[in-house]
């Protein structure tokens, strides 16, 4: 007997690659996001429980993610406020080293205008 070689395109490949990678990408996004990605496949296709239960439960949910969700804010406000405070501190100090450094600058030009005059001084004695 004579077997037959079947070949696949590329893009039969890729279908049966999203076939099967698309739900479990699915599922994984919905347990990032904090859901039951499963459930949400059953009740997409009419397995899951009845709705009054799933709401029941979404609620319970809802809720606990309010009290973490304002834990989490007023956490995040207050590493906020301190990056501020930190933020405010370091413009002070680059503004007290901007301040020093225009001093030294405007020091050191008053220097070279010394240096200057005094050549010039010495260039005119020297007659040159």
């Amino acid at each position: 007997m004579a077997q037959k070689n079947l070949k696949i395109t590329p893009f039969a490949r890729f279908f049966v690659f999203l076939i099967f990678f698309t739900p479990l990408a699915y599922v994984g996004a919905s347990y990032y996001n904090g859901q039951n990605g499963i459930q949400n496949i059953k009740n997409l296709i009419g397995l899951g429980e009845s709705e009054s239960q799933g709401q029941v439960i979404n609620e319970s949910a809802s809720k606990k993610s309010d009290d973490v969700s304002e834990e989490f804010i007023n956490g995040k406000i207050d590493r906020l406020k301190d990056e501020i405070k930190q933020l405010e501190e370091k413009n002070n100090e680059l503004h007290l080293e901007t301040k020093s450094l225009k001093e030294e600058l405007n020091a050191s030009q008053l220097e070279t205008q010394a240096v200057k005059d005094q050549l010039k001084a010495i260039k005119d004695a020297i007659g040159g």
